[in-house]
């Protein structure tokens, strides 16, 4: 007899499943690039927004916080998200800053790459697919009774990086040490622009 494949979209099949645990060991740096108005750490969206975020709850159930686990993860999710763009305007990066969180615990993230596709009989294309399986998922991982402190996924925007969506029952796990703006490290951010062979929009 030829076994049916799991529904990919309900992931009830999770809560049974032994997750593949990537750790995050205290004092490790994460980065998250943000707007200038707002907090570094901001776990949403609330309930006056409408969910949008890959891994957000479907029905508000709890927060996210994203993250990256360099600098170049948090600028390529932000900022690289139209692969054919090779111009950055001036504003979106003026009306950014850069904050690097120091992990105060370790952290459990549920990988959602590599080896830790397979034990949830789940792909890649899933992962980066469209928003409400990822939702669906994410809300499954939440539930899981390992009680993970969030997800670790390969950038959509550069592959070779690792991002973070942070539960926010993890929010103590994280402390914000510096936040500073996008344009005031110049040669950080010429750096960056050169990696990814793009430039300022005149």
């Amino acid at each position: 007899m030829v076994k049916k494949s799991i529904d990919a979209t309900s992931f009830h099949h999770i809560a049974g499943r032994d997750l593949l645990i990537e750790s995050i060991p205290i004092g490790k740096t994460l980065f998250r690039v943000h707007r200038a108005i707002h907090a570094p750490l901001w776990f949403g969206p609330d309930m006056s927004a409408p969910v949008s975020g890959r891994f957000n709850a479907p029905n508000y159930e709890y927060g996210v916080c994203y993250l990256g686990t360099s600098f170049a993860a948090a600028f390529a999710e932000t900022l690289l998200r139209n692969p054919t763009n090779r111009l950055l305007s001036m504003v979106d990066l003026v009306e950014r800053s850069i904050s690097a969180g120091h992990c105060t615990r370790g952290i459990r993230l549920a990988r959602l790459h590599g080896a830790g596709l397979k034990r949830l009989s789940i792909s890649a294309g899933t992962v980066h697919g469209s928003h409400p399986p990822c939702r669906r998922l994410a809300l499954a991982l939440h539930q899981h009774p390992q009680q993970i402190d969030g997800i670790a996924y390969r950038s959509y925007f550069d592959n070779d990086e690792i991002c973070v969506a942070l539960f926010d029952r993890a929010a103590g796990a994280i402390t914000i040490g510096t936040t500073e703006g996008l344009m005031d490290d110049r040669r950080r951010l010429g750096n960056i622009l050169d990696k990814y062979d793009v430039r300022l929009a005149p």
